[in-house]
């Protein structure tokens, strides 16, 4: 998948950072980080435009977000009625989702850019919820300038130290990338335990009678 992928950032630059990031937006398993980080390291070869790179990739999380967030509002019920033969947990996991997002949405938005499998689900959630457009549409916009931004500034900074000092950057990049897939491991782990445990603890309060 990576060569390919280096491949159709290379060769359709702009547009093919932002369909990946759409398609991922949409919960396909597609690579939009990947191909953010791609084509921000070749813009800092010299190969593209890292404002350009930017735009595209926000634009795409922008895009991506609204169409599932839409799918969320007008069709959710019917996806969670159809998942939940399927998927018996389903139906009890979306709705401690939707209860949780319409507690702590906006901050939820934002910070849902930057974790993949938050990202993918946040957007339907919120239409499931029928949290505000408006509102979704500012925190839309703000999480993914800044993930667009901040994921595309560092990957350009990697792209023109490794042009320039090819030989350190290969060996360092090795131990950075074991101590971030150490971290993401722990992240990962740590993360899904606590946020399972403020779930059942909010669906566990709400589902109490009222005094």
């Amino acid at each position: 998948m990576g060569f390919h992928l280096i491949q159709f950032v290379h060769t359709y630059g702009y547009l093919a950072v932002f369909l990946a990031v759409t398609i991922e937006c949409l919960g396909v398993p597609f690579p939009g980080d990947t191909a953010l980080l791609t084509a921000a390291a070749l813009a800092g070869a010299g190969q593209l435009n890292l404002a350009l790179v930017i735009v595209a990739a926000a634009a795409g999380a922008i895009v991506g977000d609204n169409i599932g967030y839409a799918i969320g509002r007008f069709a959710g019920t019917a996806v969670v009625a159809a998942l939940a033969p399927r998927v018996p947990a389903a139906a009890r996991w979306l709705r401690l989702g939707e209860r949780f997002f319409a507690r702590h949405g906006g901050k939820t938005i934002v910070i849902a850019r930057f974790v993949t499998e938050l990202r993918i689900a946040c957007s339907f959630l919120a239409g499931l919820a029928r949290y505000r457009w408006r509102r979704f549409l500012a925190f839309n916009v703000a999480g993914g300038v800044a993930w667009a931004a901040l994921y595309g500034l560092l990957a350009d900074l990697a792209g023109r130290a490794f042009t320039r000092f090819p030989g350190l950057v290969s060996h360092i990049g090795l131990g950075l990338a074991a101590a971030g897939l150490l971290v993401a491991v722990l992240v990962v782990v740590l993360g899904h335990r606590h946020l399972q445990r403020w779930l059942l603890a909010d669906d566990g309060e709400l589902a109490r009678p009222a005094a």
